[in-house]
């Protein structure tokens, strides 16, 4: 098939056009080639769709978007939220041909640029899905950035300009790692210390089991997880907890001996990577340099791969520090609090700093769903848990993306107060196993 071509006039190309058009326009369409011009008498002579993106009126374009003007380097704006045909948008445009500036409101969305405006942080310093500036009808559960696009698509068709959205679905089961074992191969001081704290949570008898054989361990799932995965074809992806210790860091380091047998159990037939401890935005460069380079020894290979721990990142400085590292896809995007689409998609994009002006060379790739969130800070019944969770994936398979959920190794086993929540764990794998194609 021939592609189409659609030629864009943007009067001042700067970084942030350059990047929603090769984000959005080239990534997200099949059969067309976007070109952004910025030279009047070039865009009138060009040879195919003209979609005008400026605040003049151009008789010769066929299609006219009137910007907001967040795709202008360096401008700040408020968020403008409006409803328009029961549908939120950002940005509502009086001018032009359609309802709103939906490169703007798609760039503000991908950049999170609600993150950089709303100051408020929950007790672990962390962007909180309780402070979103979002009118509280214009759900987080909603891909909106998706379902604009698609909506974009069909106004385009209305005035015969056709261009084909990708609307491929994927999934990707990922599993935190924050307590690789709770009994083997812990030191003596430790294991007094968690017999008398826990003592109802694991009784003496499966103490001495799992001290004595890490196979016995509540905790160490692996070998579960692999034989589902392997039924399921669902790929997934460990992130490893390791580094200094603290009251919310508390795994064994990645050279202990119940540590090697948990990497020899997944490295195989699982993507792993690194899990930066609660205090890291901390550290020095030195020392994450340091924690990073223990892992990839361990492991025997490099590690381009993160999440943070407790979700603790901040778009204004995480991303390039851990671009500096190496890392070149992060997992962390999505919310502690509640579930959704934190960027508005549910498709991997690169991750665009407005506080450094420029795209950055890191993939994030969203999740909609944790565990702990859907337990501990919804309260949901393991019945809402899995309502919610096809609600989400629903919204995946009519416009595409990954169906990505968070789990942690001693949770999705069932072991103790997750007896219950097991049937959420294997729900959620068929919903994934469904997104595959």
């Amino acid at each position: 098939m021939m592609a189409s071509e659609v030629f864009v006039f943007i009067p001042n190309i700067g970084n942030r056009a350059k990047y929603i058009f090769q984000e959005i326009c080239s990534k997200r369409t099949v059969n067309t080639v976007w070109t952004i011009v910025d030279e009047l008498d070039a865009f009138k002579a060009a040879n195919g769709v003209k979609l005008n993106y400026s605040e003049i009126e151009i008789p010769e374009a066929d299609c006219w978007i009137y910007p907001e003007g967040w795709l202008t380097d360096g401008n700040w704006r408020g968020l403008n939220f409006a409803e328009i045909n029961k549908g939120w948008v950002l940005f509502p445009q009086q001018k032009g041909d359609y309802g709103f500036d939906i490169f703007s409101a798609i760039f503000v969305m991908l950049a999170r640029a609600e993150e950089y405006l709303v100051q408020q942080r929950d007790n672990h310093n962390r962007f909180s899905i309780q402070h979103s500036g979002y009118p509280k009808q214009m759900s987080h559960a909603i891909p909106w950035v998706d379902v604009w696009l698609n909506h974009f698509k069909d106004f385009l068709a209305e005035k015969n300009i056709t261009i084909d959205l990708t609307n491929k679905t994927s999934a990707l089961m990922t599993v935190d790692v924050d307590h690789v074992t709770a009994v083997y191969g812990k030191p003596l001081k430790r294991l007094i210390g968690g017999a008398v704290k826990h003592f109802n949570k694991i009784g003496p008898g499966k103490r001495f089991s799992s001290a004595k054989d890490i196979k016995n361990d509540p905790y160490f799932s692996f070998p579960s997880i692999e034989k589902q995965a392997m039924e399921s074809n669902v790929p997934f992806h460990f992130f490893l907890l390791g580094g200094d210790k603290s009251g919310f860091d508390k795994n064994q380091e990645f050279y202990s001996k119940a540590y090697v047998k948990a990497m020899s159990a997944i490295k195989n037939w699982a993507a792993v990577g690194w899990h930066p401890g609660y205090y890291w935005n901390e550290k020095s460069f030195e020392n994450q340099v340091q924690e990073k380079e223990l892992l990839e020894k361990t492991l025997g290979n490099e590690v381009t791969s993160a999440r943070m721990h407790f979700l603790r990142f901040d778009v204004r400085s995480t991303y390039q520090r851990l671009e500096e590292l190496g890392i070149v896809n992060d997992y962390t995007l999505g919310f502690a609090d509640g579930v959704g689409f934190r960027a508005g998609t549910a498709y991997p994009f690169k991750f665009y700093s407005l506080a450094e002006e420029r795209s950055l060379a890191i993939i994030s790739h969203p999740f909609v769903s944790m565990d702990a969130t859907l337990k501990w800070y919804m309260k949901y019944t393991p019945e809402q848990a899995q309502q919610v969770s096809l609600t989400m994936a629903n919204y995946i398979k009519s416009f595409g993306g990954c169906l990505s959920f968070l789990w942690h190794n001693d949770t999705l086993t069932g072991f103790g107060e997750w007896s219950s929540w097991k049937s959420v764990y294997e729900y959620q794998l068929n919903l994934a196993k469904a997104c595959l194609n």
